[in-house]
């Protein structure tokens, strides 16, 4: 067999061992704010392609790990490849320590996906949980605004990004809040009665803190309540009144007799 078959023979292999194997991708966030939802996206349609290269309806997991000095696992989840080739996933990272972070794409068999596949991509959380301060009342009298003062440290421009939520959605913005120099601001939220209001930090739109206040609406007077003294049921007969039963006359006149009779016989 000459040089040209032969390499005709390899390019025919090497196409069926790619065609044996999947192209699948995912991408995700370089850096993700603790707390702010890390959503991770991929696709199986290989680039400069229109189709799949995986059936939809085929999963397999994602595995969130935690990467400082030894892999660790904080969480995994199932994505599944819909019709069009696409994938989507989230991954909460709320109470999660910052630091260096990686996600993995599980290869069921370890040769389902292709080489040129993308499986494992790394990230890093940001905690700026301490970069705010508030310096209002976290618990206030209701007067018809909510009142929201505070710092945040390292700002990237003169201006905070506000949200407040109650119970029933958002009551303010998401709006830009304008800064002094240090980053402190100061801003009172018309509100329409008490309760537990959330108040969301961003700089830049990046999620900084969250805080929550209490607004509290004057009502009435607290009641001491008074112990009621149990009622006693009255009783009933001759010893209703605590009086001891006299005794009945004729047994008196009776005994009497007794007495002058035993005298009698004695003389």
């Amino acid at each position: 067999m000459n040089r040209v078959a032969w390499l005709s023979l390899l390019s025919v292999l090497l196409l069926v061992g790619s065609a044996s194997a999947a192209y699948i991708e995912f991408s995700a966030p370089e850096q993700v704010r603790v707390g702010v939802p890390l959503v991770v996206e991929g696709t199986s349609v290989p680039p400069g392609f229109s189709d799949p290269t995986l059936n939809p309806g085929f999963s397999t997991e994602i595995v969130f790990y935690y990467t400082p000095y030894t892999k660790r696992e904080v969480a995994r989840s199932t994505v599944i490849i819909q019709q069009d080739g696409t994938f989507q996933t989230v991954f909460e990272t709320a109470g999660l320590e910052k630091g260096q972070y990686a996600l993995e794409l599980i290869d069921p068999d370890r040769k389902t996906f292709s080489s040129s596949s993308t499986i494992r991509r790394t990230l890093t959380l940001i905690d700026r949980s301490g970069d705010l301060t508030i310096t209002s009342p976290l618990t206030q009298d209701f007067d018809g605004s909510l009142q929201v003062a505070g710092r945040v440290k390292d700002l990237n421009s003169r201006s905070v990004q506000i949200r407040v939520e109650d119970a029933s959605g958002i009551v303010f913005g998401p709006e830009y809040v304008l800064t002094d120099s240090v980053g402190a601001f100061a801003l009172d939220v018309p509100i329409q009665g008490g309760g537990t209001y959330q108040a969301f930090f961003y700089d830049g739109g990046e999620y900084v803190d969250a805080r929550e206040f209490l607004v509290t609406e004057p009502g009435e007077p607290a009641v001491t309540p008074t112990r009621t003294a149990a009622a006693q049921t009255p009783s009933t007969g001759a010893n209703a009144s605590g009086d001891q039963p006299s005794t009945p006359l004729p047994a008196f006149l009776s005994l009497l007799a007794l007495l002058i009779l035993i005298l009698v016989r004695q003389r």
